[in-house]
């Protein structure tokens, strides 16, 4: 650095100007006046660099500063001569030709220098100042340009926008159908009440008054007697197997039942099944027609859930089927030949049901629009029937006629068939 002034006391530095930049030394140079007592004396403060630790140490730590704010950086830069064509002096990434001709901001580092800082200073000491500065700032963003950038994050945001929406959407039609559904659970399980408070006043009341006549005295004779026993054992029994029922289909609903599958003969299931209803029902009202495949395999199954399922087909089409001599229950036992498993279906030559009851016919306490208020019934029979085939590895199905006629179909997995 280099000054003339006078005594330290007399002297003192006024209008200092805007340093410049000698990218040919490198310096900074900063032009100054000396004023005293007699007159003013214009001097510099002069101060050399070090290029290579401001390329590869100070812009570096700059650039970290300043534009990497995430990682990746969204911004590259570089530091380039003011000339054309340009000359890079240091940068973040490379930089083409094309990315500096088309760069989101290209910024002077010092302030352009006019013509009076040209000075001439005593003692031949010359500094010529640039008119213009020498080196610039460019800035590009990573994805092309700023306005790139800005619509990837307009769009960014309208598509969380959207999915914030479709999400909202989807809760609120979840919560739609969350409330349907308990609307018609909460209709099919006061239907289910009344249904089972009717089942249960019918045996209910033949018992008291069976009982009644009993113990006044008005069935003294043994054929009487035995009459009115009869009617209190057939109300007990239906009492028993809507008990049963219920329980049964709690037990499945909770997931406590234990079941036992193991390999069972299909004819003896439906044997017992046969033998169960024809202990309930007269047998000389009803017939039954049975086909079973020769060589037919056993299937995996737990008996007596099994033998339940079929009797509350069977007892669905006695009751809805108008099965009699003439036309009687059909029951076909065929193995699968796409499938490891063995069908067993129940066929009847009734009403058949209605095209709008096929989509709910095994819901739970769900009862057809054409059945008869009368009818006995709980609407859990069939319920029972697809969940006890579930718990098994079964399933269930129906099918109608266009002329009437009901089919049920039970599948369950055969033992030793290959897959």
């Amino acid at each position: 650095m280099w000054h003339t002034s006078t005594s330290p006391q007399a002297a003192r530095a006024t209008n200092i100007k805007n340093p410049i930049f000698l990218e040919d030394v490198p310096a900074l140079a900063v032009p100054f006046v000396v004023t005293s007592e007699k007159r003013n004396v214009p001097g510099w403060s002069v101060a050399w660099l070090d290029r290579n630790f401001i390329v590869e140490n100070l812009l570096p730590k700059l650039f970290e500063s300043h534009f990497a704010v995430s990682d990746p950086p969204p911004y590259r830069i570089a530091i380039v001569s003011a000339e054309r064509p340009h000359r890079v002096i240091y940068q973040s990434e490379p930089f083409s030709g094309e990315d500096l001709s088309s760069a989101d901001l290209m910024v002077d580092l010092l302030p352009e220098v006019d013509g009076k800082l040209k000075r001439i200073g005593p003692q031949a000491i010359h500094i010529i100042a640039p008119e213009t500065p020498q080196w610039r700032l460019v800035v590009k963003h990573r994805l092309g340009s700023v306005d790139a950038a800005v619509e990837n994050l307009r769009s960014r945001n309208l598509g969380i926008g959207l999915g914030i929406l479709c999400v909202l959407a989807a809760a609120v039609g979840l919560v739609l159908v969350a409330a349907s559904r308990a609307r018609s659970l909460a209709r099919a399980q006061l239907e289910f009440a009344a249904a089972v408070s009717h089942e249960l006043r019918t045996p209910l009341a033949v018992i008291r008054a069976a009982a009644y006549n009993l113990e006044e005295g008005i069935a003294v004779d043994r054929p009487r007697v035995r009459y009115y026993a009869s009617l209190i054992k057939d109300a007990g029994r239906r009492l028993s197997k809507m008990v049963d029922q219920v329980l049964l289909f709690a037990e499945t609903q909770s997931k406590e039942r234990r079941i036992e599958v193991r390999s069972v003969p299909v004819a003896e299931v439906i044997e017992n099944a046969l033998d169960s209803v024809a202990a309930t029902i007269v047998c000389d009202q009803w017939k039954a027609e049975k086909f079973i495949e020769p060589d037919l395999p056993p299937v995996l199954a737990d008996p007596v859930l099994l033998s339940h399922c079929l009797q509350n087909i069977l007892n669905n089409a006695l009751k809805y089927g108008k099965v009699t001599h003439i036309t009687p229950v059909k029951i076909m036992a065929t193995r699968d030949l796409k499938k490891p498993e063995v069908q067993i279906s129940v066929s009847d030559e009734g009403p058949g049901i209605d095209a709008s009851d096929l989509p709910h016919i095994f819901n739970p306490f769900y009862r057809g629009i054409n059945v008869e208020p009368d009818m006995a019934g709980s609407g859990l029979g069939l319920a029972l029937v697809r969940r006890l085939m579930s718990i098994q590895n079964g399933d269930v199905s129906v099918k109608t006629g266009e002329h009437g006629g009901c089919t049920f179909v039970l599948r369950i997995p055969a033992d030793g068939m290959k897959k």
